[in-house]
């Protein structure tokens, strides 16, 4: 069974509660991944082996936890009788983080004589809700065969509140422009995949050949609304605003993947891995930018040079193999490679620009060597090839729809920074605090005995970033 998520969100935190730690028989963290996983990321892949058994009686957990910031809930319920295993998880819950932000800067002009200052405030609140659900059915039709079908779908939702003065003041004082900005954002994401397998395995030790399915959408939307307001600190109704905006942003994506692996045992020190994959991935981005400049009466009025409409495509396809062997009796090595073709295919369709195409292959070879001092000791050295593809945030003309946003930190922080050249100088200061409490109280139930040996993996690119690719 494959696991893809990123390791610390609430999704994955949920799915791997899910697994009972009379379960596991070990946890492997593979810093240098073999050919046979994704040329992708840096931080490297977890493998979860759980133990050979049956499960007579169902088991799971629940739990809920609160705090001044968030509060959650979550469960999961699993069982197996005979041919048959089922596992789900599943939780829902909420953030609510309030926040400030004081901001004091002094600054000299040398070329124009002047000296200013500039005084920032602002307040926010930031506040959502996300909900998540899996779950996975494996049945074993006959001897040797084995078939695994495994689905999730996430979503959050949220919004930030924030209101903004800005308070210059120079040396002459009708220079000075003071404002007010008053300004929601909101986001939010639905995400699914669904994963089937197929794996085969024969009546020769270590020999065993799998497919693998999957498909996963990720569609998020962002936006803001602000109003600013000349002349004044304190933000006023709406309709008195000097100058509106607002911005809406959709960022779709789907990926494909298929994937055959086989293993072919040579004696008992040997063997031989092969594999094929392909990744198909549609991204796009299309956002919208309206501005009102009340004065002049237009109302809202579109802006095309800040708009994006962009889409880019892109395809892999990759072969491995690896060789394994014992060249002693407490040492083991490998040598293997992968190679990655890669095709991308961009077009930025607000902007009138040409797209472009390109297409490389990437050798990424790999080799290990580990030699076992005891059963509990051994030492190992290992060399693996990785790759960053760019995604779409770095392809597109990206357009930033954050204005003034706070991060809502847990923790006490301060900055305070100088910049001096020969015709500027300039002092700031910032400051922000917070704090944050939280309780959480589990509960499990039910008897388990294992749920057959299976491995659940998670990508080692997922584990660098976080990002929304899935398949392992």
């Amino acid at each position: 069974m494959l696991l893809a998520c990123c390791v610390g969100a609430p999704p994955a935190a949920q799915a791997l509660k899910g697994i009972p730690a009379e379960s596991i028989e070990s946890v492997e963290v593979i810093t240098t991944p073999p050919a046979r996983y994704d040329g992708e990321g840096t931080a490297g892949t977890i493998n979860i082996v759980l133990k050979k058994g049956v499960n007579q009686s169902a088991n799971g957990r629940l739990g809920a936890g609160a705090g001044n910031r968030n509060s959650s809930v979550d469960a999961s319920l699993n069982f197996r009788q005979g041919k048959v295993g089922f596992t789900s998880s599943g939780g829902a819950g909420a953030w609510y983080n309030p926040g400030a932000d004081n901001r004091s800067r002094t600054g000299f002009d040398a070329a124009t004589g002047t000296t200013s200052q500039l005084e920032q405030r602002s307040t926010m609140q930031n506040n959502g809700n996300w909900v998540y659900g899996s779950a996975g059915l494996d049945f074993d039709p006959a001897p040797r065969h084995s078939l695994s079908l495994a689905g999730s779908l996430n979503g959050y939702r949220g919004t930030t509140d924030q209101e903004l003065s800005n308070q210059p003041r120079l040396l002459r004082p009708a220079q000075s422009q003071q404002f007010a900005r008053s300004t929601l954002n909101r986001f939010s994401a639905l995400n699914g995949d669904l994963t089937g397998t197929y794996t085969r395995t024969f009546a020769q030790a270590r020999r065993e050949w799998s497919l693998l399915g999957q498909a996963a959408t990720n569609g998020g939307a962002s936006g803001y609304d602000f109003d600013q307001f000349a002349g004044t600190l304190v933000p006023l109704e709406s309709g008195q605003a000097s100058i509106r905006e607002r911005a809406r942003n959709n960022a779709p994506s789907r990926e494909y993947t298929a994937q055959t692996d086989f293993v072919q045992p040579f004696g008992e020190k040997q063997t031989l891995e092969v594999g094929l994959k392909g990744i198909w991935r549609r991204n796009a981005s299309v956002a919208d930018i309206d501005t009102d400049t009340t004065a002049l009466g237009r109302g809202f009025v579109r802006s095309p040079g800040r708009a994006t409409d962009f889409t880019c495509d892109q395809d892999v396809q990759s072969a491995n193999a690896t060789y394994g062997f014992a060249p002693g009796q407490k040492t083991a090595a490998s040598l293997g490679g992968r190679v990655e073709r890669t095709t991308l295919a961009a077009e930025f369709r607000a902007a009138a620009a040409d797209g472009f195409g390109r297409s490389y292959v990437t050798p990424l070879p790999n080799a290990s060597v580990q030699y076992k001092f005891s059963e509990a000791t051994s030492l190992r050295g290992a060399y693996s090839r990785r790759i960053t593809r760019p995604n779409i945030y770095y392809l597109q003309e990206r357009l930033d729809l954050t204005v003034n946003i706070i991060s809502p930190f847990n923790n006490t922080w301060a900055y305070r920074g100088t910049v001096n050249t020969p015709t500027f100088y300039e002092q700031g200061e910032y400051i922000a605090f917070q704090r944050a409490w939280r309780v959480y109280v589990g509960y499990r139930f039910g008897k388990d005995g294992g749920n057959g040996r299976q491995r659940k993996s998670i990508r080692n690119d997922d584990l660098k970033s976080g990002g929304s690719k899935q398949g392992g």
